[in-house]
């Protein structure tokens, strides 16, 4: 499991993710959401990320989630620490050596409107007015310093944005999104603070982000020779749900798999005499997300020896899953070799 580092925005406090945290946590995840010091003068970006770093300590296999103005400090964090992923949740993306203030102007957007129209129209008003009982003043008084980010880290990042936000609106993010980082964003229904208004759907999402990412490479380790095959198609068996289909197309009308008609085949060539090496691979895909319902699409390459002779391949996958009692599993998988 995933130690989740929830990072807030503007003039708020850790509460803010109290819901996704107790959501995240019942998924077998662990859960740091500290308060930055945004009501103190003597603070700025360096400071907001120092206080993120001490509160992970020795935490590891780390995902990082910033949201809103919190999109200014997770690349920090993720400078300083080992980060498995990156998270945008509603953001601003910034540039290299940018300030907060700075934003607004270079990305061509005029923020108005009133505070409760921006933040918590979708959010139970009860809810909402005990988020306005938590959150701080936000200080200005450093904001207009250059973010000392130079290049955005080496990190897999993930935006994902709320088609309803007034603060950020989705035709703004996307725009932004696609200039700064060149990704395409994810969407969900909701206003610019989604932990509060849609705290099970957001934590399913973000469970999702690092879950189906693990059954991903558990299908692909699967495929590939050494000793230890037999683990790993064990593996793969406990990945797939119990009526799961497997589709081979390649040029040929379709042949349909059980998990276990498909695997049985694939482990005594792996297995045996005359193929040596054998190993597939991602090269680029994209998983999308909807409930407790998710796709994944790659094109992926694969190499192996065959009595002497070197071989290679490349192809495409599209694998479908779904969310049990017991987290994600791949439900269908189909493929098509480049011919």
């Amino acid at each position: 499991m995933s130690t989740f580092v929830l990072i807030h925005g503007a003039g708020d406090v850790g509460w803010y993710w109290h819901l996704v945290e107790a959501e995240l946590r019942a998924r077998g995840h662990d859960v740091v959401a500290p308060d930055l010091p945004c009501d103190d003068d003597t603070a700025g970006l360096v400071e907001y990320a120092d206080a993120v770093v001490a509160a992970i300590g020795d935490r590891t296999d780390l995902v990082v989630v910033g949201q809103s103005l919190g999109g200014f400090i997770a690349p920090l964090v993720c400078a300083r620490v080992p980060v498995d992923q990156l998270i945008l949740v509603a953001p601003m993306i910034p540039a290299p050596g940018e300030s907060p203030a700075e934003y607004w102007s270079h990305t061509g957007w005029d923020v108005h409107g009133d505070f409760d129209d921006w933040f918590y129209q979708d959010v139970p008003p009860e809810l909402a007015a005990e988020a306005r009982r938590h959150g701080r003043a936000q200080s200005e008084a450093r904001l207009g310093e250059p973010s000392p980010l130079t290049a955005w880290p080496d990190v897999p990042t993930r935006v994902l944005i709320c088609r309803d936000d007034r603060m950020f609106p989705p035709d703004y993010l996307r725009r932004v999104a696609r200039e700064r980082l060149g990704v395409v964003p994810d969407e969900i229904d909701g206003g610019h603070t989604p932990a509060l208004s849609r705290p099970v759907e957001l934590a399913g999402r973000l469970d999702a982000y690092v879950s189906i990412p693990v059954l991903i490479r558990t299908f692909f380790a699967a495929f590939a020779s050494g000793d230890d095959l037999d683990e790993r198609l064990g593996a793969l068996r406990r990945a797939f749900l119990p009526g799961a289909i497997i589709v081979r197309t390649c040029g040929s009308e379709p042949e349909v798999y059980d998990v276990e008609g498909f695997i049985a085949p694939r482990r005594a060539l792996l297995s045996g005499d005359g193929l040596t090496g054998f190993r597939e691979w991602e090269v680029t895909g994209r998983t999308e997300v909807y409930g407790d319902v998710a796709q994944h699409f790659c094109t992926y390459a694969k190499s192996w020896t065959r009595d002497g002779a070197e071989h290679t391949g490349r192809g495409a996958k599209t694998m479908q899953f779904a969310r049990t009692a017991a987290g994600w599993r791949l439900s269908a998988v189909a493929w098509d070799d480049e011919r």
